[in-house]
């Protein structure tokens, strides 16, 4: 089976355009790479936002300009079933970051959404979302994403209902620590107690995603 970049023909610096429903380009995604791994500024935003959002990620820590180099030189890049995105708006300014994992057959995981800045058109990480899931169907030849998301992150739950994401189960959240270090992981077998936290698994059919927006075709 081809890898993810090697089904994509990801090169450096590839970008997807973000198109809203009136065909507009109101920006794009760019492909993080080997040279985006030394661009300072570039870490230094991703640091940002995984601290301003910690509390929305499954493993949560004290993040580093240096802690977050590492992880995409030895994860993000050298991962053939994953790739991360930033989230350009049409002033070229870098506010998010997007992605996919875990891509086995012809299923994947969307992955790290995050808007660090409050910049782009209207409705922007919407249609973010949808051009970059119109990408993962069309040239990764992928026919369902899932994803997983804390019961309590409401916000982005409901962004992923505007997408199409239909909620397909739910599960016993368990939390682990390890010094400063909180990680949440799902137990399949155990009952939720009322008020508990749990972890949400929601998934998108290709068919399904493309009957919603039909102007992808037009």
């Amino acid at each position: 089976m081809k890898s993810l970049k090697d089904r994509g023909s990801i090169d450096p610096g590839k970008s997807i355009p973000v198109i809203n429903d009136k065909k507009a380009l109101i920006g794009w995604l760019e492909s993080i790479d080997s040279r985006l791994c030394l661009d300072q500024e570039i870490i230094s935003s991703l640091t940002l936002w995984r601290k301003k959002f910690s509390n929305c990620f499954f493993s949560q820590f004290e993040p580093t300009n240096e802690r977050t180099k590492l992880w995409l030189e030895n994860l993000i890049i050298k991962d053939d079933a994953r790739i991360l995105f930033l989230i350009r708006d049409e002033s070229n300014k870098a506010i998010g970051n997007i992605g996919i994992r875990s891509l086995s057959g012809d299923s994947a995981e969307f992955d790290n959404l995050v808007r660090g800045e409050s910049a782009g058109a209207s409705r922007f990480m919407f249609f973010s979302m949808i051009s970059f899931i119109n990408w993962i169907y069309k040239v990764l030849k992928v026919n369902q994403i899932y994803l997983h998301v804390f019961s309590n992150n409401l916000k982005a739950i409901h962004l992923y209902e505007s997408v199409g994401f239909l909620r397909s189960d739910i599960f016993k959240c368990v939390k682990k620590q390890e010094g400063a270090e909180i990680h949440y992981t799902i137990s399949p077998r155990s009952k939720i107690l009322p008020g508990e936290l749990s972890i949400v698994r929601m998934s998108l059919d290709k068919q399904g995603f493309l009957k919603s927006h039909f102007w992808l075709e037009a």
